[in-house]
């Protein structure tokens, strides 16, 4: 069974022209390259071929599923053409390796890194992924990428099309809410809690030990444990969306961002 997970994100126009447009696409990820030295930690790296986008976008948002073990981490970067690498998130499910983060800081002639976006300073037509596995020296553990792919989209005017007559079924997806978690600051924790009730619709979702350190009285254990386990330390807060596809994917979920220009899209 392929279990799935999809952002949608509404494209707005903001007076561009033309029709937005986006498209997903997963690589077929290759070998790494064997763990060698590097500074502070032993790496591995894939470097995935030039993508063809297939129309002109002005954002980028890569997303991924791994398993990190303990004492080791990803780190996930893109570029296009006449860019640098812009490092996309410096990501582990724990927190005994490294703090969880985007990179703050990062920009040039080509584009923008806002947190788990690329806004791109002009039109690309194609971008590169790269990423890279790391753990401690002389560690035998094995971190895996799983999956890796990106989303790319560009702006405009809704694309035409009628959603009809409302149709389909009502799914048993646990109701959850982070405003009932607003004393301890779930007011914002939207995307984790909307996570929470994904993860939780598939029977998957944290066990009674991972969720020890939640106070007695809380509401909703299991959306305390998904914000703190999506927290991006560079952003300040949960809602960062490539680190929430990749928590998912921790309980064995297939994960990842994408954009639709048109909502029935997604019904289809």
């Amino acid at each position: 069974m392929q279990l799935v997970i999809a952002i949608l994100l509404a494209i707005y126009g903001h007076g561009v022209p033309g029709e937005a447009q986006a498209a997903y696409r997963r690589e077929a990820i290759g070998a790494f390259s064997p763990f060698v030295r590097s500074g502070a930690w032993e790496t591995s790296r894939w470097t995935g071929p030039e993508r063809e986008i297939g129309f002109a976008a002005d954002e980028l948002v890569p997303s991924w599923t791994a398993d990190t073990p303990e004492g080791s981490w990803l780190r996930v970067e893109v570029r296009v053409p006449g860019s640098g690498w812009y490092v996309m998130g410096r990501w582990a499910y724990g927190e005994s390796g490294i703090r969880r983060t985007t990179v703050k800081g990062q920009a040039d002639a080509a584009g923008t890194v806002a947190a788990d976006v690329l806004r791109l300073s002009r039109p690309v037509t194609s971008y590169q992924l790269r990423a890279t596995l790391l753990r401690r020296p002389g560690s035998a553990v094995r971190p895996l990428l799983r999956s890796l792919g990106a989303v790319a989209s560009a702006r405009g005017v809704p694309a035409k099309g009628s959603a009809g007559a409302a149709w389909g079924r009502e799914l048993g997806v646990p109701r959850k809410s982070q405003l009932a978690h607003a004393d301890h600051g779930g007011r914002a924790w939207c995307s984790p809690t909307s996570t929470a009730m994904v993860v939780g619709f598939w029977g998957r979702g944290p066990r009674p030990a991972d969720i020890a350190w939640v106070r007695r009285n809380d509401p909703d254990p299991a959306v305390d444990h998904a914000a703190r386990h999506t927290s991006d330390r560079a952003y300040g807060g949960s809602g960062n969306w490539a680190f929430n596809t990749a928590y998912a994917g921790a309980f064995g979920l297939e994960a990842f961002v994408t954009r639709f220009p048109l909502l029935p899209r997604p019904s289809r």
